[in-house]
């Protein structure tokens, strides 16, 4: 598991898409503290078959896709998108649940989980990375 550091990490935790689904049925998954998402107990879940393309464009700018997420940190400002995209399709071939503690990220792999920090308060959640993002302008 890696450390995003957001500004504003409320609004992170329903910027992409789901997960919790198939992680709330396997037995061998470890609770959040704080009610995030469950992460694996090993701390490693299979890479989703959508999603993981080697490199891959979006509006005219390539990224290559990271081979794992280990030690991996980031620090940055969160975006959000909810209801305009509820039900619909994520990159990790998921549906999206704006109400679920899942997120987007460019590079690392799907799924990934990561423990995302209010920089301000120091309050931090676990959530999915389960979708490459839509957003144009972080919040």
């Amino acid at each position: 598991m890696m450390t995003i550091k957001w500004q504003r990490a409320g609004v992170l935790l329903a910027s992409a898409a789901i997960g919790l689904a198939a992680c709330g049925s396997n037995p061998s998954t470890t609770d959040d503290a704080q009610g995030g998402a469950k992460a694996p107990a090993s701390g490693f879940e299979a890479r989703s078959a959508c999603g993981n393309d080697a490199t891959y464009t979006i509006e005219g700018k390539s990224y290559q896709v990271m081979a794992s997420a280990a030690g991996y940190t980031e620090s940055g400002t969160a975006g959000w998108y909810g209801a305009e995209f509820q039900g619909t399709e994520t990159a990790g071939c998921e549906v999206f649940d704006m109400y679920a503690y899942s997120a987007a990220h460019r590079t690392l792999p799907l799924p990934s989980f990561v423990r995302v920090t209010h920089q301000q308060n120091g309050k931090n959640i676990i959530v999915r990375i389960n979708d490459r993002g839509r957003l144009k302008v972080a919040i």
